[in-house]
């Protein structure tokens, strides 16, 4: 666990059904967390999960993050673990904040759009435009009230004239027409969004064609990874500061080889989503199957997700490593 922060758990509290927010105390982050990153949670031996900065207050020394946390008992643990398990006073290891959804305070206005426990990475956002002065709108998707997490806090925040509640399971439903709703967009907005699978589909669908920079999703967790017809095949990979050249066969991710062979690269999730494995590329062709880069990110072919992305069957990749 080298690497890793003691974060002492200062409060949890319900603030949905089976949604609770935990505030962590940390000190001596090296960087403090801005709207969009998230934390790697150790829970146990090979129980690692990422969760989302709601809100981040610190000094010099100290720092208080607070996630967000949906007890998904068809999930793989981790959320379980910490609604059942986790009380006040405990230790947890995390690891420095990371940012994969970085918000771009350049643009003109914005619409940040949540569905259900998605709503945690794009509160913080919504504190810092409403901090800001800027323009946006804040479109909160759920079933309903008690079921979605920080309803309360949203409802009376002081920015809560620009917020959009959408509710499916009350007695007169109120979904999100999302074609609707983006063609009103005015084409200067830049859109946030995170959510379930579903809406962000739908959202990359209405969305096709659109200016890259206009639309940044994030994922709850990697849908599962499978390589079409013809890629799924052997390739190499040199690494460039020792010139060794490795072979990466059709069975076996990259990162999986390069730690075959002592190489110490950081991972988490391994489903493409965290982005703790991103490593640069010097040259090469890269079959892309990440969530966690952008459409710009992968078109200069200069960054590679290894735990789940390859390189052309039969080329050679070779990494800054």
């Amino acid at each position: 666990m080298s690497g890793l922060m003691q974060a002492k758990v200062l409060s949890k509290e319900a603030v949905a059904t089976d949604v609770f927010a935990f505030r962590l105390e940390v000190d001596d982050l090296k960087c403090q967390p801005q709207p969009g990153a998230h934390i790697d949670v150790h829970l146990g031996k090979d129980l690692i999960r990422q969760y989302s900065i709601v809100s981040a207050q610190g000094s010099d020394s100290t720092t208080v993050l607070r996630i967000g946390v949906l007890k998904g008992e068809g999930g793989r643990g981790g959320s379980v673990y910490l609604c059942d398990k986790v009380k006040v006073g405990d230790i947890l290891p995390i690891s420095n904040p990371r940012n994969n959804f970085e918000l771009d305070l350049i643009q003109k206005s914005y619409h940040l759009v949540a569905g259900g426990i998605g709503i945690t990475p794009l509160l913080f956002m919504a504190e810092r435009l409403h901090i800001l002065g800027r323009t946006f709108v804040f479109h909160v998707l759920g079933r309903t009230p008690e079921k979605l997490g920080f309803y309360e806090e949203i409802r009376d925040a002081p920015y809560s004239d620009r917020v959009k509640f959408y509710f499916s399971g009350v007695d007169t439903p109120n979904r999100m027409d999302v074609e609707a709703s983006f063609l009103q967009m005015p084409e200067e907005a830049q859109i946030y969004a995170c959510g379930p699978a579903g809406l962000l589909e739908e959202i990359d669908r209405v969305s096709e064609g659109w200016p890259l920079w206009r639309v940044r999703c994030e994922k709850f967790s990697g849908a599962e990874v499978s390589c079409e017809e013809g890629e799924q095949g052997d390739f190499k990979v040199q690494l460039a500061k020792c010139g060794t050249i490795l072979d990466v066969p059709a069975n076996k991710t990259l990162l999986e080889v390069l730690r075959d062979h002592g190489m110490d690269v950081p991972s988490s999730c391994e489903e493409g989503v965290c982005g703790t494995c991103v490593t640069q590329v010097v040259s090469g062709d890269i079959i892309h199957k990440d969530a966690c880069l952008y459409d710009e990110e992968r078109n200069t072919n200069t960054v590679i997700a290894c735990c789940v992305s390859r390189g052309e069957p039969g080329t050679a990749l070779v990494l800054d490593l």
